[in-house]
C-alpha cells in the first residue's frame, strides 16, 4: 500500500524538538528527529488512508480495515486460548461444537489447544508421572466421553495403551 505523506504542522515539529531537547549528541538528535518525523507522517497517512480508524483498545492507527491492531489481536487470541484451555481442562470430552456454547473460536484454534493438552496429558501418563485425575483427563481427551460413561476396564485399557505407544 502506497501512503501519501503530508508535511508536519508547526506544532508537530515543536513537539518533536521538545522531545529531543535532552539529547546532547547533535548527530543522534538529528537522526532521532528524522525518525520521529517519518513515524508521525506514517501514522497520519495511515489514519487518513483508513478514514481515521484506530484500534478500539490501544488507539494505534490501523493498517488494515479491522477493529484491532495486530498486537491487540494477538492479545485477544491468547485470551481466547486461555479460556479454551480452562474449559477443556474442566470438561476434556468436549468437541468443537460443544465448546462453541462456552466461547466463540475457530476450529483451528480449538484443535491446536486440544492437541496441546493431549500431548501434555499423554506424556504424563506415558512417563508414569500422572495421578488418577490426570490419567482420567487423558482418557477423556482420547475418547471424547464423559467420566460417567467410561468403564474402569476401558480406562485401564486406554492408559495401558498410552503407556505402551505414546
Amino acid at each position: 500500500m502506497k501512503l501519501n505523506f503530508k508535511p508536519l504542522t508547526e506544532s508537530e515539529k515543536i513537539f518533536i524538538r521538545q522531545a529531543l531537547v535532552n539529547i546532547n549528541n547533535q548527530e543522534l538528535q538529528k537522526k532521532l528527529a528524522h525518525f520521529r518525523k517519518v513515524c508521525l507522517q506514517r501514522k497520519k497517512a495511515l489514519l487518513i488512508e483508513n478514514n481515521d480508524m484506530k484500534c478500539k483498545y490501544c488507539g494505534a492507527a490501523l493498517i488494515e480495515k479491522n477493529d484491532l491492531c495486530r498486537v491487540c489481536q494477538r492479545y485477544e487470541k491468547e485470551k481466547l486460548r486461555t479460556e479454551i484451555v480452562s474449559i477443556l481442562t474442566s470438561e476434556p470430552w468436549l468437541n468443537y461444537n460443544d465448546c462453541q456454547k462456552y466461547v466463540k473460536c475457530d476450529k483451528m484454534l480449538f484443535d491446536s489447544v486440544k492437541n496441546s493438552l493431549k500431548q501434555y496429558y499423554y506424556a504424563k501418563v506415558y512417563n508414569n508421572q500422572s495421578d488418577i485425575r490426570e490419567e482420567m483427563t487423558a482418557v477423556m481427551l482420547k475418547t471424547g466421553m464423559q467420566p460417567d460413561k467410561i468403564s474402569e476396564q476401558l480406562a485401564q485399557n486406554i492408559i495401558k495403551g498410552l503407556r505402551r505407544k505414546y
